[in-house]
């Protein structure tokens, strides 16, 4: 098996003033992202934060914006590694602090997400 390994960038490791430091502000960035409709996308972190986006405004004058709708937390996954939107389902899977793995299937409501989990050891 080939191992990989992840190179920083210089000006990420001249500021960098421990490991802990580096990491923390890795996991809040967004891991993936989805358009559900042509106005309207969602945001996941790597801990399982997911943000619905709206974009409003217009190109053609320039006031394009994009504001938050909602925004819900995976509830059992530790770190996230796959995220998909069917329909009016979210589906977020990733593992678990004892490395089990485990999927959320959110059902999309008007207001946000609703969650369902199911775990695999």
């Amino acid at each position: 098996m080939e191992e990989l390994s992840l190179r920083l960038p210089k000006v990420l490791s001249r500021e960098r003033k421990s490991h802990r430091s580096l990491a923390t502000p890795l996991l809040n960035c967004v891991f993936t992202s989805a358009f559900i409709s042509p106005r309207e996308f969602l945001t996941c972190t790597l801990l399982g934060s997911v943000t619905s986006h709206e974009i409003c405004g217009s190109a053609v004058d320039s006031s394009l914006s994009v504001k938050p709708k909602w925004s819900h937390s995976a509830e059992g996954i530790f770190k996230v590694n796959a995220f998909v939107t069917i329909g009016n389902l979210v589906i977020i899977g990733g593992f678990q602090k004892d490395g089990g793995g485990i999927i959320e299937v959110w059902r999309k409501t008007s207001i946000g997400a609703t969650s369902e989990n199911a775990e695999t050891k």
